[in-house]
This record gives structure tokens, C-alpha cells and sequence, in this order.
């Protein structure tokens, strides 16, 4: 293999702080934190004062809006209609 690629293991059970979390999903953490924005079914975890989300499930979440996105603007669904 090429020195130029590098195999990187990531476990999906990682914790990852809100605020890294939040900007992955592209929000504000404070949206996160009052479970708006399609967020409720998310789970924080907190640590002390910290908070902290699942890196499965935030891109889990992340490919949920991608998809839901494709198909509002799909073309096919906008000829149909």
C-alpha cells in the first residue's frame, strides 16, 4: 500500500464533545442541547458539566438529512408532482 493512504480505525461507540458533534451535523450545540432541529432522538451524555454525543449516531443523522434533502429536491418527485 502506498504511504500516501493511511487506514483509520474509528470505533462508532466514540463519545465526541457537543460543540464537535454539533459542528458535524452543522448546528449550534445549543440546538442540540434544547433538541431542536430533528435532534430529540439523539443521545448526550453528560460527564461532569460536560456533554458529550455518540459519533454514530451524529453520523447516523447526518446522512438521514443528506438523504432527506436528495429526495425533497429529487427531480424525479418534481416532475410528478
Amino acid at each position: 500500500m502506498s504511504a500516501r493512504f493511511q487506514i483509520v480505525d474509528s470505533d462508532m461507540d466514540d463519545l465526541i464533545p457537543l460543540h464537535v458533534g454539533a459542528a458535524k451535523l452543522g448546528l449550534d450545540a445549543s440546538t442540540i442541547r434544547k433538541r431542536k432541529a430533528g435532534t430529540e432522538k439523539l443521545t448526550l451524555i453528560r460527564q461532569g458539566r460536560n456533554l458529550y454525543m455518540v459519533l454514530g449516531e451524529v453520523i447516523a443523522h447526518r446522512q438521514k438529512m443528506t438523504e432527506d434533502a436528495r429526495r425533497k429536491n429529487s427531480p424525479i418527485r418534481l416532475v410528478t408532482e
